[in-house]
């Protein structure tokens, strides 16, 4: 595989470099050399062993150490000394499922995105959970906080995550020829143990990397947003296509060839109870989602934010912008990191990514909206090696703490194969200037304005047997692929429908250029007790293709309390209001600002019954309602807040 070579210059607000903190960081000219599994066999050994924990049970670990002889370079381009490995060289940890079984993490993962750390002759340490591949104990899904494992009198037979990692360095600190310093990475799923070893960490623990990390399943991540049930991500597709004797018009019986049209008549018709009796189509243990059908103490233990300290070690959080399951969890974590571990440690990156897709050299489009070439070479070439180098090796000045990445223009004959790196914006703090907080208004007539408008209403019905799809791209992809695609899709197949309100705005003359959060206020009433809200932010480019920058949805059962569903009264008027998420985007001329409003957003959100219930999931056919719905302009009526920079 030929890779791009990366380019290290950067243009930035504040430009920083890799001076003589310690010995600089030298960066690794990969056009002409490839790390393969003939470089991997001469260069490392690898070892399989039962790491102890405090209460005895034993985690299965796959060492991969570097050979000294192997390594005849003289430093100058990159790659570590032998002499280097021999006075030791820092860990680097990785934890989850499967992580220590044979060819779960191999060369090609190496040359992927790890290749800058085995030049270097990092350490690398892939360990299986409990209950895991061959690791002893009992497996817990997402493992929550345990109080009784911490403290100083804290009982050894009590543990959780946290207690295992800090075990885990105990032991490699004494077994491994190291240099006293280690990290911890992980990317969606793992990065869930990434955050885990931020609390109460080992001393040897310097730095924790959550990219794309769960985080919150109520919140934001994965299952829920603010408390809205995610139906589609809950759902085993496979096993659904089976269990319902389904006939997909994109292919064979079996979800990889399931188109969008399928996947919504899929679910189409079934109620959430519906959902709830089909137990095989859940993955494992997530009856804890009925369980728990609101915020409880269930939910608050497993955001292991919570718990975070000021010693949390330095940190790099990962995120995408246009990430489709963990885009809260980035976020938020990059934020408790920041706020609870010390600011001058909490390093953030926000790049133009769909979920995970920054581990890919290659990357450079979601869907049919093109970003651009060489984020990922440039994150992982550079932005990674310098931080690592600071916190594991003592080289270079401290980075920058925050790198990100506007997006702006995505039609893919101006953007395929363009090197966009001269885009990166490098600085101290997130967004990287204060923004100015400016109200765009939803105006009756169904357009937007940065200036109050006059009163008036519009009004659609939502009707529950008939839910607003939730994805239709004009090429038919993989399903899988659409699930991650729909963050940066077209919204203009729903452009015409009756139940979704558009509001256009004027095609733009100047450069808009928005970073931070959004927030949405809603001024409603409807004919039903009960209702979500899905507000979304879109560019309209000029052929046509109204990309998503950014949406959320929002239960009027919630607006008071999450711990305390109430109803909505039939034809009372509220106000709504709620986050998106943070944006980095840039409104470019010719393009134009585009604001939907809808209830459902099908199958990506199970359909609201518009019936209030105090159970949602014990929802059947009978309490399934249309309901009318009224959105309200006036001066201080809806409107979504934009982060405007100046």
């Amino acid at each position: 595989m030929t890779v791009k070579r990366i380019l290290i210059a950067l243009t930035s607000v504040v430009v920083f470099s890799c001076g003589k903190g310690g010995d600089a960081v030298t960066y690794i000219d990969w056009t002409n050399c490839e790390i393969d599994s003939l470089w991997v066999a001469s260069h490392y050994s690898i070892r399989d062993v039962m790491v102890p924990m405090r209460d005895g049970i034993r985690l299965s670990t796959s060492i991969w150490e570097p050979r000294a002889e192997g390594f005849t370079s003289d430093g100058s381009d990159g790659f570590a000394t032998s002499k280097e490995i021999l006075a030791g060289r820092p860990v680097i940890i990785i934890r989850g499922d499967n992580e220590s079984a044979p060819g779960e993490v191999d060369h090609t993962d190496i040359n992927r995105y790890l290749r800058n750390f085995a030049a270097r002759g990092y350490i690398f340490v892939n360990q299986s959970v409990r209950g895991k591949y061959t690791s002893e104990g009992e497996y817990v899904n997402i493992r929550p906080y345990n109080p009784l494992a911490h403290g100083k009198d804290a009982d050894p037979s009590q543990i959780d995550e946290s207690t295992d990692l800090y075990d885990t360095v105990e032991w490699l600190m004494h077994n491994t020829r190291n240099n006293g310093r280690a990290g911890i990475r992980g990317t969606s799923y793992t990065g869930y143990f990434a955050t885990a070893a931020a609390i109460d960490p080992h001393p040897a623990l310097k730095t924790v990397s959550p990219q794309g990390p769960v985080t919150d399943w109520f919140m934001g991540d994965d299952y829920h947003h603010y408390g809205a049930f995610l139906l589609a991500d809950a759902t085993n597709l496979r096993k659904m296509v089976e269990v319902r004797g389904f006939k997909p018009q994109g292919g064979p019986r079996t979800s990889k060839n399931l188109n969008d049209e399928d996947v919504y008549n899929l679910f189409k018709g079934m109620t959430i109870a519906d959902w709830v009796d089909m137990k095989e189509i859940h993955g494992k243990g997530d009856d804890f989602l009925y369980l728990h059908k609101d915020f409880d103490d269930f939910w608050y233990n497993h955001n292991l934010l919570n718990f975070i300290g000021k010693d949390c070690p330095a940190s790099l959080v990962i995120n995408g912008s246009y990430d489709s399951e963990d885009l809260y969890g980035g976020l938020e974590t990059f934020r408790q990191m920041r706020d609870r571990g010390g600011r001058d440690k909490a390093h953030y990156v926000f790049g133009n990514w769909g979920h995970v897709s920054w581990k890919s050299y290659d990357f450079e489009k979601i869907g049919q909206s093109w970003f651009g070439d060489g984020q990922s070479g440039f994150l992982m070439d550079k932005i990674e090696v310098d931080f690592y180098g600071y916190y594991l090796e003592g080289k270079g000045k401290r980075p920058p703490l925050v790198y990100c990445i506007p997006s702006d223009e995505t039609r893919k004959e101006l953007m395929q194969g363009k090197n966009i790196n001269h885009k990166w914006i490098a600085s101290d703090s997130w967004p990287w200037k204060e923004p100015s907080m400016e109200k765009l208004y939803l105006t009756a007539d169904g357009t937007v304005s940065f200036s109050a408008p006059a009163g008036g209403q519009r009004t659609y019905t939502s009707d529950p047997w008939n839910p607003v799809p939730f994805y239709v791209e004009p090429v038919k992809e993989n399903i899988f692929d659409n699930f991650t695609d729909y963050m940066a899709s077209d919204q203009s197949f729903v452009g015409t429908r009756k139940d979704v309100l558009s509001y256009h705005g004027e095609i733009l003359n100047d450069t808009l250029t928005l970073a931070g959060p959004v927030k949405a206020r809603i001024r409603f009433s409807a004919t039903g007790t009960d209702a979500d809200f899905v507000v979304k932010l879109i560019d309209v480019r000029p052929d046509g293709y109204w990309q998503l920058v950014r949406f959320d949805v929002f239960s009027t059962r919630y607006r008071n309390s999450y711990e305390k569903p109430e109803p909505i009264e039939a034809g009372k008027t509220y106000d709504l209001e709620f986050m998106l998420n943070d944006v980095c985007h840039r409104f470019v001329p010719g393009h134009a600002l585009m604001v939907q409003v809808q209830s459902s957003m099908y199958p990506f959100l199970a359909m609201n019954p518009q019936k209030y219930l105090e159970n949602q999931y014990t929802a059947t056919k009978d309490d399934y309602v249309p309901m009318d719905v009224t959105i309200h302009s006036g001066p201080d009526a809806s409107w979504l807040e934009l982060p405007v920079i100046k």
